[in-house]
C-alpha cells in the first residue's frame, strides 16, 4: 500500500515527503493515494512484483528480482537542501561479493558489497548451507536541490533469480526544506538570504502526461517540438527526436531587474554517449556551462533509449548577469544519429537574484558596500564616492582635500578648519619648514605673524592621534583636556588672560547646530532624526526626497545628469551653463538641446559623445550600426567596423562576406550548394533552388513537383463576396503557429478602411500534418467601384507537401466583382419602407382589438393576418435579393407566429423545458439562421392552444361561480346585484358559445402558416437516427400534416352538394379548403426546391394568378371587404413573385446592382401598399362604427325626451278626471302590478 505524508516533522530540518510499501500487506499501488506514483520495475520476467519474505510482505524477492532488474521511482519535491531515504533491503541466497545501488539522479549515493557468508539465516530462499538470507536497514543522506528525483534501486547480480535475488519494503523519504517562502537554497541560508532569489520562468515541471505542456517560448531547432514519454515521465525532446545539431531555444525571456541568475534543469543522456560528446549551455551567446556527461556513472539501466544506458542529470548554474532581456540555448556535440545518441530535458526553472545595497556584502555591479546610506562617506548607493571636503579620490580614498579643508590621513578624511577667531597663545617653536602648514586668515609662512590673531596648525599637529594636553583622545578627537586646558572643538589650548572667558565663549561661538540632539562642548553627538553629523553639524539626508537647509535640491536618487546630484543643482551632460539643473545655454557642436538637455542624434554625420561612428543610415552589419561599430555577417575578424578575416566558405568584397558559390559548403547567403554552378540540374549557378526540385545540406537534388495555392471564386451574398483559397497537394506546416495569422489580405488601390475580411478556417493548417487545406475570405467592399476589385493574397509562411516541397509562389492576385454596395440614403430610405411596414401592421392589430371589444368578431383579422403572413414568406425565395430588400424583410417576422416567442427572451432561454438542440437548415433557411427542430417551431403553437383552452375553461369555471352566488341568500337581500349577475352570466354563456369546433379550426387555419412551414422543414432536413429524438421529431412532422389534410378532407363532403349549387355557391362554401391547399403548394416549393430558384418563382407566381382568377371569378356576395383584400393580396404577391424573376442569377448578370436596387423600390411599395390599404379600410370601419354608435345614442336620447313629454301630457289629464273614477284607475293600476311584484319575487326565490 502507497501513501504520501507532506511536512511530518521529524527532526528540526527534517521532514517526511514520501512513504510506500511500509503495510504488512503490499499492493503495488493505493487507489487511495491523492498524487501519482510512478514506481517502474525493469528487467522483471513475471508481472507479478510482490513476494513474501518470513513475516514480511516485501517488493521483489526470491524468484523475481536479480539480474537485470531495477526498481525506478519519479517524484516531485518541495524547495530542499538536502534529501535522506531509507528502506528495507532484503538480500537473498548466493549474493557472492556482488554490489547493491542506490541512485538518485546522476549521483551513486549508496553501494554497498554482500556476501552470503554474512546472512543470518534462512528467511525466504532456498535452502542450503551456503544460502543465507539477510535484511539491512538502509538510511543515506545526500546533497539534492533538484525540483524531482529519478531514483534507483538496482544490483549488479549475475545469476539468475531462482539462485540470488533481492527485495525491499518501508521505502522513505525525507527532505530538509528551505526555509519558508524560498524556491532554492543552502544549508546556510537563512530566509533573508535565499528569499532573494525569485522564480522567473518554470517549464516542463509536471509530473503526469497529459499536464505537462510545451511552451510557446521554447523553440526547438533540428527536433522535436512535442512532449515525449521515457519510462512515463514526459519531457521535451527525447529518445530518436533530438541529438546532433539540435537547438533548444528560449529567446527574448523578460527578466527582471537582478543581478545574478539561477538555471536550473534536469539533463537526460540517452544511449552510447562518447568522450567527444558535450553539453552545453549558452546565455546570451556566451558559453556558462559545458561538460562531457559521458564520464557520469554509467551503471544505470537502460531507461527510454536504445541498446546503452540512460542517466538523468540535475544541473544547477549560477553566475553574474543582468540583461533584464536575455537568451539561452542548450546544445551539445554529439555526431551520431538521433537512434545511436540522443538527449532530453525537463524541470527548466530559472532563478534571478537582486543585490540589496546596504547588507555589507559586496556583489557584482556593486564596487562597495558600508553597510549604510549616509553620503560623502567614501562608499554611496554601494559606489565610490568622495568624502566631504575631497578634492580627489581614488576608490573612496581622498588624496587632496579642497580649500579649508585639511586631510588626516589615518582615516582618509578632510577636516574643516573653520575655528572661530580667537586670540590664543601661540606656541612657542615656529613650524617645521618640511611640515606643510595650513594658514587660515592670511596667516604668514614664518608663523612669527599673524593678521587678525587667527591660529596656526602645522599638519604634525594633526598627524598626532591627539595633543599632549589631550587626556582622553579617540580616533584623534580629543574628548577630554589636561588641567589647565580647555577643550574647544576636539582640541585642548589655554586661553589668554585678556580673551573671552570660556563661559561666554560657549554661550555664542560654540554652540552646536540646532538639530543637534547630544551637544557637548560645541560638538555635536548625536543628531535628531532624519539629519546625520557632518562636519560636526547637523544635515539632513542626501536622498530621502526633503530639501534640508544644507541642501540645494533632493530628487531621491544618486543619477548624474539629471539635474540634481548629489543633492546638489547639477547641469546635463554636455551643458556648459545651467540653472537650477535646467540647461540655459545653447548646446555645443553635434548636440541638440532635447527635453530640457544636450542630446546626440545618431544619423547627423557628426560624431561626438558615446557615438562611435556615422555611415548616415540604419542599416546593419554594413561596418556602422546606430552610431556603433558593428562587424560585417559571417566576419570572424573586424576592428572597428571593418572586416579583415571571413568565415570559412565566405570571400571579403567591400567588407562584405560573400558566400563562395560552388564550393559546395552550404552558407546562409545560400539556398542550396552542390558543388558546381550548373543550371537546371535543381541547383542554379547561383546556389538557389530552382523550381520544383528540393536539395540537402549535401548538395544532393531531386525533382519534387512543388504544391501551388488555388484561389477562385466561391459565391457573392449581398453585400459579402467569398473566395475560396486551397492548395493543389496535402500540405502541412514547418512551424507550430495559427497559420491563419500568417495570411495578408488586401484590396489593391483601395483604403483599408474601405474594406473588411475576414477569413474564414474551413481546414487549416496543421503542424506536421498532412491533410487537404482550404481557407475561405468573406470580403465586404464599403464602396461602390468603376472597376473590378483586385484581391492580393500574400502568405507571409511555407507550407510544404510529404517530401518537404515548398509552395511555388506565396503571392498572387485575384479579380472580385462588382461590390454590392449601398448608399447611406439608400439604407435609410429601405429603413423607411420597414417602419411603414411594422407601423401598419401595429396599427391593424390596434384597431382589430377595438373592433372585437365593440362587435365580438375577429373574422377580418385573421383575413388581415393570412395576408400578412404570405407575405413574410417570400424571404425565403432562394434569390439574391439586394440589400435593401433584405432590410425591408426584417420587419415581416413581426407577422410570423414563431416571432411572437422569439420577442419573449427572458421566457425562452431562463425555462430550462424550452431549451432545444439546434438542428442546422440548408439555403435561405441556413441564412436566416432558422432552428430546423420542430420543437423549436412547436412552442408558440402549442401556447396559443393551450391558451384557448385556459380561456374556455376560465369562463366555465367563472359562469358556475355566477350561479351560486345567483342563489345566495344573502345576496338575495340586493335585488340589482342579483340581476346585474344574471346580466353577466348570460354574457359569459354567450362567449362560452365561441369556444366550439369552428373557433378550434379558426386557431388552426391561423396557425396553419407556420406549422406546414415547421413539419415540411423537419422533414427535409438531415437526421441522426442512432437518436430517439429524431424519430419523435418525425412522428410530430407527420401528425401535423396529417391534421391538415383531414381538415381539407373533412371539406371535401361539400362535393356531394355540388349538383344541388352552383360553383360560386360552392367556392363561398369551401374557399378554406382551397387556401388551405394554396399554403401546402406554396411552402413545398419553397422548401423543397432550394436549389432550383428558377422553378420556386414561376410555380409560386402561378399558384397566386390561378387562386386570383378563382377570386375574381367567384365572388362573394357577403363580405366585399374581405373580396378587395383577397384581390390586393393576390395581385401584390403576383407582381412580386414575378418580379423576382430578375434577381435570378442567369438573369441578374445582364442588370447592374443599381437596376436591381431599383426594382427592388418596386417591390416594396407593392407590399407596402397591400397594409397601408388594409390601415384604411380598417380605420373606415372603425370610423363607421363609431358614426354609427354616435347615431344610435342621440336616437336614444330623442326618444327618452319625446316619452318624457308624453309623460306630462297624460298628468295634465289626470288631474281634471273625476275622483271616484281616479280611484277605479287607482284600483287598477295596483291589480296589474300585483302580478309583477309575485313574478320578481318568484325569481329571487329561485
Amino acid at each position: 500500500m502507497l501513501w504520501i505524508i507532506f511536512l511530518f516533522n521529524i527532526t528540526f530540518e527534517q521532514s517526511l515527503f514520501y512513504s510506500a510499501y511500509t503495510d504488512s500487506t503490499l499492493s503495488i499501488q493505493d487507489s487511495n493515494n491523492t498524487f501519482k506514483l510512478d514506481w517502474q520495475f525493469f528487467g522483471n520476467t513475471t508481472t507479478n512484483i510482490i513476494s513474501t519474505c518470513g513475516s514480511s510482505s516485501i517488493i521483489g524477492g526470491y524468484n523475481l528480482f536479480s539480474n537485470g532488474v531495477a526498481a525506478t521511482l519519479f517524484i516531485d519535491l518541495q524547495p530542499h537542501y538536502k534529501m535522506k531515504i531509507s528502506f528495507s533491503l532484503f538480500i537473498i541466497d548466493t549474493w557472492d561479493n556482488e554490489y547493491f545501488y542506490l541512485y538518485a539522479d546522476q549521483d551513486l549515493v549508496f553501494t554497498q558489497k554482500y556476501s552470503n557468508n554474512n546472512g543470518q539465516d534462512e528467511i525466504c530462499g532456498q535452502p542450503g548451507s551456503n544460502r543465507k538470507d539477510q535484511i539491512h536497514q538502509i538510511e543515506i543522506e545526500f546533497d539534492h536541490t533538484g525540483l524531482t528525483s529519478f531514483i534507483q534501486l538496482t544490483s549488479n547480480l549475475n545469476d539468475s533469480a531462482h539462485d540470488e535475488s533481492w527485495g525491499f519494503r518501508n521505502f522513505r523519504i525525507y527532505i530538509y526544506e528551505c526555509p519558508p517562502q524560498c524556491y532554492v537554497c543552502s544549508k546556510v541560508d537563512q530566509q533573508l538570504q535565499c528569499e532573494k532569489w525569485i522564480r522567473a520562468y518554470s517549464i516542463f515541471t509536471q509530473l503526469l502526461e497529459n499536464e505537462f505542456q510545451e511552451n510557446t517560448l521554447i523553440s526547438v531547432i533540428n527536433g522535436a517540438t512535442t512532449k515525449q514519454l521515457c519510462s512515463q515521465i514526459p519531457m521535451m525532446c527525447g529518445y530518436g527526436v533530438c541529438g546532433r545539431d539540435t537547438i533548444i531555444q528560449m529567446n527574448n525571456l523578460q527578466l527582471p531587474f537582478h543581478t545574478r541568475i539561477k538555471i536550473k534543469l534536469k539533463y537526460l543522456i540517452i544511449d552510447s554517449w562518447e568522450s567527444t560528446d558535450y553539453a552545453q549551455i549558452l546565455v546570451d551567446g556566451v558559453l556558462r556551462w559545458t561538460s562531457e556527461l559521458s564520464l557520469t556513472n554509467q551503471n544505470l539501466y537502460r531507461v527510454c533509449g536504445g541498446g546503452s544506458n540512460d542517466i538523468f542529470v540535475n544541473l544547477e548554474l549560477t553566475f553574474p548577469h543582468i540583461q533584464t532581456s536575455t537568451t539561452i540555448q542548450i546544445l551539445n556535440t554529439l555526431n551520431q544519429d538521433f537512434s545511436d545518441e540522443s538527449f532530453g530535458i525537463r524541470d527548466l526553472t530559472i532563478y534571478t537574484q537582486q543585490s540589496n545595497c546596504g547588507d555589507q556584502i559586496i556583489q557584482e555591479n556593486e564596487e562597495c558596500d558600508d553597510g549604510n546610506l549616509v553620503p560623502f562617506d567614501g562608499c554611496f548607493s554601494c559606489l565610490y564616492s568622495c568624502v566631504d571636503g575631497c578634492e580627489i579620490c581614488e576608490k573612496g580614498n581622498c588624496l587632496r582635500c579642497g580649500q579649508g579643508w585639511i586631510l588626516q590621513r589615518q582615516i582618509q578624511k578632510c577636516q574643516r578648519i573653520d575655528i572661530p577667531i580667537i586670540q590664543f597663545k601661540l606656541k612657542e617653536d615656529k613650524c617645521n619648514d618640511k611640515q606643510n602648514d595650513i594658514q587660515m586668515n592670511q596667516i604668514r609662512r614664518d608663523c612669527e605673524t599673524m593678521d587678525y590673531s587667527s591660529l596656526v596648525v602645522c599638519e604634525e599637529d594633526i598627524l598626532n592621534k591627539c595633543q599632549p594636553q589631550c587626556k582622553i583622545c579617540i580616533q584623534s578627537v580629543c574628548y577630554q583636556c589636561q588641567v589647565g586646558q580647555n577643550l574647544i572643538m576636539g582640541q585642548c589650548y589655554e586661553l589668554l588672560k585678556n580673551s573671552i572667558q570660556l563661559e561666554d565663549l560657549s554661550k555664542q561661538e560654540f554652540i552646536c547646530d540646532f538639530n543637534c540632539e547630544d551637544c557637548r562642548n560645541g560638538i555635536c553627538y548625536q543628531c535628531y532624526e532624519k539629519f546625520q553629523i557632518l562636519d560636526n553639524q547637523c544635515v539632513g539626508i542626501c536622498g530621502d526626497q526633503i530639501i534640508q537647509l544644507n541642501e540645494e535640491c533632493d530628487d531621491g536618487n544618486n543619477v548624474e545628469f539629471d539635474g540634481c546630484f548629489c543633492c546638489r543643482y547639477s547641469c546635463p551632460q554636455d551643458c556648459s551653463f545651467c540653472q537650477n539643473g535646467i540647461c540655459i545655454d545653447k548646446c555645443q557642436q553635434g548636440y541638440y538641446f532635447i527635453d530640457n538637455s544636450c542630446q546626440t542624434i545618431c544619423g547627423d554625420s557628426i560624431i561626438v559623445g558615446f557615438e562611435q561612428c556615422e555611415d548616415e543610415n540604419n542599416i546593419q552589419y554594413d561596418g556602422c550600426y546606430q552610431c556603433r561599430y558593428s562587424c560585417p555577417l559571417f566576419c570572424n575578424d573586424c576592428l572597428n567596423g571593418y572586416c579583415y578575416n571571413c568565415d570559412q566558405g565566405f570571400i571579403l568584397s567591400s567588407n562584405i562576406c560573400i558566400g563562395v558559390c560552388g564550393d559546395g559548403l552550404l552558407s546562409i547567403q545560400e539556398q542550396c550548394d552542390d558543388g558546381n554552378q550548373i543550371d537546371g540540374d535543381g541547383c542554379s549557378k547561383k546556389c538557389q533552388l530552382e523550381t520544383n526540385w528540393i536539395c540537402n545540406k549535401n548538395g544532393d537534388c531531386a525533382y519534387v513537383e512543388y504544391p501551388i495555392p488555388i484561389i477562385e471564386y466561391y459565391k457573392q451574398e449581398n453585400q459579402f463576396q467569398y473566395v475560396k483559397m486551397t492548395f493543389s497537394q496535402l500540405v502541412q506546416q514547418n512551424l507550430n503557429l495559427q497559420y491563419k495569422d500568417t495570411i495578408q489580405l488586401r484590396i489593391l488601390d483601395l483604403n483599408q478602411n474601405l474594406f473588411n475580411i475576414i477569413i474564414l478556417e474551413t481546414q487549416p493548417a496543421q503542424f506536421q500534418i498532412l491533410q487537404r487545406v482550404e481557407y475561405i475570405f468573406q470580403i465586404e467592399i464599403m464602396s461602390n467601384q468603376q472597376n473590378h476589385p483586385i484581391l492580393e493574397v500574400l502568405l507571409t509562411e511555407q507550407l510544404y507537401n510529404e517530401n518537404l516541397a515548398p509552395l511555388l509562389y506565396l503571392l498572387d492576385n485575384f479579380q472580385l466583382n462588382q461590390p454590392n454596395h449601398i448608399s447611406e440614403e439608400e439604407i435609410i430610405t429601405s429603413k423607411t419602407f420597414q417602419n411603414i411596414n411594422e407601423y401598419s401592421v401595429n396599427s391593424l392589430f390596434a384597431i382589430q382589438g377595438i373592433l372585437f371589444l365593440l362587435l365580438g368578431n375577429f373574422f377580418s383579422f385573421w383575413v388581415i393576418l393570412d395576408a400578412l403572413q404570405q407575405q413574410s414568406y417570400l424571404k425565403y425565395i432562394n434569390v439574391q435579393y439586394p440589400q435593401t430588400l433584405i432590410i425591408y424583410f426584417e420587419s415581416s417576422d413581426a407577422v410570423s407566429m414563431q416571432s411572437i416567442l422569439n420577442k419573449l427572451p427572458r421566457f425562452k432561454y431562463n425555462s430550462t423545458l424550452l431549451k432545444f438542440p439546434f438542428q442546422k437548415s440548408y439555403g435561405k433557411f441556413e441564412y436566416y439562421n432558422i432552428n430546423a427542430n420542430i420543437m423549436e417551431g412547436l412552442i408558440l403553437e402549442v401556447l396559443i392552444f393551450g391558451s384557448l383552452l385556459i380561456g374556455y375553461l376560465s369562463t366555465l369555471f367563472t359562469i358556475n361561480i355566477l350561479k351560486y352566488l345567483e342563489i345566495n341568500l344573502f345576496l338575495q337581500q340586493w335585488p340589482k346585484f342579483i340581476l346585474f349577475i344574471q346580466k353577466l352570466k348570460r354574457k359569459l354563456h354567450s362567449k362560452l358559445k365561441l369556444f366550439d369546433d369552428n373557433s378550434i379550426k379558426r386557431t388552426l387555419l391561423a396557425c396553419s402558416w407556420d406549422l406546414i412551414f415547421i413539419a415540411f422543414l423537419e422533414l427535409q432536413v438531415q437526421h441522426d437516427f442512432e437518436s430517439s429524438r429524431a424519430y419523435i421529431r418525425l412522428t410530430i412532422a407527420l401528425v401535423i400534416l396529417m391534421i391538415i389534410i383531414l381538415v381539407i378532407l373533412q371539406q371535401i363532403h361539400g362535393l356531394r352538394s355540388w349538383q344541388k349549387q352552383n360553383f360560386i355557391q360552392f367556392w363561398e362554401q369551401q374557399k378554406e379548403m382551397f387556401n388551405l391547399i394554396k399554403k401546402i403548394l406554396s411552402l413545398y416549393i419553397i422548401i423543397y426546391n432550394q436549389q432550383n430558384q428558377i422553378l420556386q418563382t414561376l410555380v409560386l407566381t402561378l399558384i397566386n394568378t390561378f387562386y386570383l382568377f378563382f377570386i375574381i371569378y367567384c365572388q362573394s356576395k357577403n363580405g366585399f371587404q374581405e373580396y378587395i383584400k383577397n384581390i390586393i393580396t393576390e395581385i401584390s404577391l403576383i407582381i412580386f413573385t414575378a418580379s423576382t424573376s430578375l434577381n435570378w442569377n442567369i438573369v441578374s448578370s445582364y442588370f447592374s446592382y443599381q437596376q436591381r436596387i431599383t426594382i427592388s423600390w418596386v417591390q416594396m411599395s407593392v407590399l407596402v401598399s397591400v397594409l397601408v390599404i388594409f390601415l384604411f379600410i380598417e380605420i373606415y370601419n372603425l370610423i363607421s362604427i363609431i358614426i354609427q354608435t354616435v347615431n344610435k345614442i342621440i336616437s336614444f336620447n330623442r326618444n327618452q325626451s319625446n316619452q318624457s313629454k308624453l309623460n306630462e301630457l297624460q298628468n295634465l289629464n289626470q288631474v281634471k278626471v273625476n275622483p271616484i273614477k281616479k280611484q277605479s284607475n287607482l284600483n287598477k293600476v295596483q291589480n296589474q302590478q300585483q302580478p309583477v311584484i309575485n313574478q320578481r319575487m318568484f325569481i329571487v326565490c329561485q
